[in-house]
């Protein structure tokens, strides 16, 4: 293995393990997604921070190439390893590379099979649990009590390891608050009945507590559609002021949010996309030139 991997320009993302060690710096180039657990330690099992700090030192320390996705998870960087010797790259991710126009179904036939009645709000996540949908079920709980029905459809893998029960947990709030004709837990469903989903919604909810950079927004703004997030410094990186945020341990202050967009037209938003799938092509050639 180890000789197939010396034959080989660079290996993108590098692992930090007793075979890559072997390998020249100028071989590999690692990938750190993000800091989490230095922010939610409690998310994590103490072996789980143990690995994370290992691979971390290993590459900070090293004269290889490592990448992040954004100033957010850079400053992380800087503040926790000061010192650091890598030589670092921020290049924030895109999702147009992986989406093509086919992969937006029409939306009678999505529609039919999830039975969808009304306007609703898609929330696309892994059931991890700093992704707080928990948020999202309080603050739709609060509209109905002043009567005021919301739909969400909640999708993505429900298994977190590191807590097994989570998605259960948010299941049986959804029941505990008699909101099982507004919470609809769609399950891991295809990418493309995903994308759908998200392009004929009102708009694309985001509440995480924590994140590197967030594919969603990426699918989001590729799809021009508005997005409701948690008031982060990433996501604030990747929208700017173009989104509608929230502080995400505040149901009140989304459920104000989602309140005003059920008055508010179903527009496009010009995220010029373009621009920033050029930029990214454009990192990403020159670093592995």
């Amino acid at each position: 293995m180890y000789s197939k991997l010396q034959h080989l320009d660079v290996i993108f993302p590098a692992e930090s393990n007793y075979l890559f060690n072997k390998l020249a710096d100028s071989k590999k180039i690692f990938w750190i997604p993000d800091f989490q657990e230095n922010y939610y330690p409690s998310f994590f099992l103490k072996k789980e921070i143990t690995s994370r700090i290992i691979m971390q030192v290993n590459t900070v320390y090293s004269k290889s190439k490592l990448i992040l996705s954004s100033n957010a998870v850079y400053n992380d960087l800087v503040r926790i390893y000061p010192h650091y010797t890598c030589d670092i790259e921020i290049v924030p991710f895109v999702s147009s590379i992986f989406l093509k126009k086919e992969d937006i179904l029409p939306y009678e036939q999505i529609k039919n099979k999830y039975n969808i009645q009304s306007t609703y709000f898609i929330c696309s996540n892994q059931f991890w649990i700093h992704k707080n949908h928990i948020v999202v079920i309080k603050a739709v709980s609060l509209l109905k009590k002043e009567n005021i029905k919301v739909i969400v459809y909640f999708t993505g893998k429900e298994y977190d390891h590191r807590d097994s029960d989570y998605s259960m947990k948010l299941k049986n709030l959804v029941a505990e608050l008699n909101l099982s004709e507004n919470v609809f837990f769609l399950g891991f469903i295809p990418r493309n009945e995903q994308l759908t989903l998200m392009r004929y919604s009102q708009a694309i909810i985001q509440p995480s507590l924590y994140e590197g950079w967030n594919t969603s927004i990426e699918d989001a703004k590729y799809l021009s559609k508005e997005i409701i997030l948690s008031d982060i410094e990433v996501h604030k990186e990747q929208l700017n002021d173009r989104g509608y945020y929230f502080d995400p341990n505040n149901a009140f202050a989304l459920s104000v949010i989602l309140k005003n967009f059920l008055i508010k037209e179903n527009l496009s938003v010009d995220y010029s996309y373009k621009n920033a799938y050029f930029e990214f092509t454009r990192k990403i050639v020159d670093i592995f030139s």
